[in-house]
């Protein structure tokens, strides 16, 4: 098959077009190019390599985790047969969201630390600040609050020195969940509104969709049961817009008790949320 460009060209170009759309949320589309690609790049193992990563990584927010790993599996057995170090780094982490998502810490860790290794040692710092915050996400799934919050911080050194906003939005929510938990309310607050502001600049909607979720978690503890639920019914409406029904669940799941609840009294608006 006659190609136009090197496989290392259109690799480039499918994992930015790809990458454009994902960020923004728009998952069909960014699966539809993907799949258009790999249609079209028989024998090209670098490029099939890098789309079978590209569409675990739809999958796993669109919350199929299984077919997520059956795709980043098929993309790591390509990437260790061509001995491509930082494609074999991304689909690690990928696995250890997967495995986090599961509630199987000890194997989330053990992924994120095996792509932390390689991104440390070829100097791939956006990578790198990824894989601390997915660890900062193992430890605050054990309820290691001091341990997340300082990989969390680590990765907002790196995303503010790179100028990374969608790192750093990504960072401040995690540090704004660590707050919550620990009951600093208005600290928790301004991390989560410095969040929504990038997100809302940026256009990225899946961020935007949960740090409206994380927002009305504030208000809920804080006693304003009417702001929280606005909050949580604009996330559930983002959430259903961009195709993440696992996320519609989870956060209507929120509004349905509150309701029950009857903390309410007449109905408010509408909100969301992602943690």
């Amino acid at each position: 098959m006659g190609h136009s460009g090197s496989s290392n060209e259109r690799n480039a170009a499918a994992t930015g077009v790809f990458a454009a759309k994902f960020r923004l949320g728009l998952l069909n589309a960014a699966e539809s190019d993907v799949r258009l690609v790999l249609d079209r790049c028989e024998g090209e193992e670098a490029v099939q390599a890098a789309c079978y990563g590209n569409l675990g990584n739809v999958y796993l927010t669109r919350g199929d985790l299984n077919e997520a790993e059956r795709l980043y599996r098929k993309a790591l057995k390509i990437e260790k047969k061509l001995g491509r170090q930082e494609g074999m780094a991304n689909v690690y982490g990928g696995l250890g969201n997967v495995y986090l998502t599961r509630g199987d810490l000890g194997k989330a860790e053990q992924f994120c630390r095996k792509s932390l290794e390689i991104s440390e040692k070829l100097g791939l710092l956006e990578l790198t600040a990824n894989q601390y915050g997915s660890l900062g996400n193992v430890y605050a799934t054990r309820g290691d609050s001091g341990k997340a919050e300082g990989f969390y911080r680590k990765g907002l050194e790196i995303d503010e020195k790179l100028g990374r906003l969608e790192g750093m939005a990504s960072d401040y929510g995690s540090l704004g969940i660590v707050y919550r938990r620990r009951g600093d309310l208005d600290e928790a607050e301004e991390m989560h509104l410095k969040s929504l502001e990038i997100s809302e600049k940026l256009g990225l909607l899946e961020v935007t969709a949960g740090e409206y979720g994380n927002l009305g978690n504030v208000y809920k503890r804080r006693g304003d049961p009417g702001k929280a639920r606005d909050f949580w019914v604009r996330s559930v409406e983002l959430y259903r817009r961009i195709g993440i029904p696992h996320m519609v669940q989870k956060v209507q799941g929120w509004i349905d008790r509150l309701d029950e609840a009857g903390e309410l009294g007449p109905s408010t608006s509408s909100g969301q949320g992602r943690e």
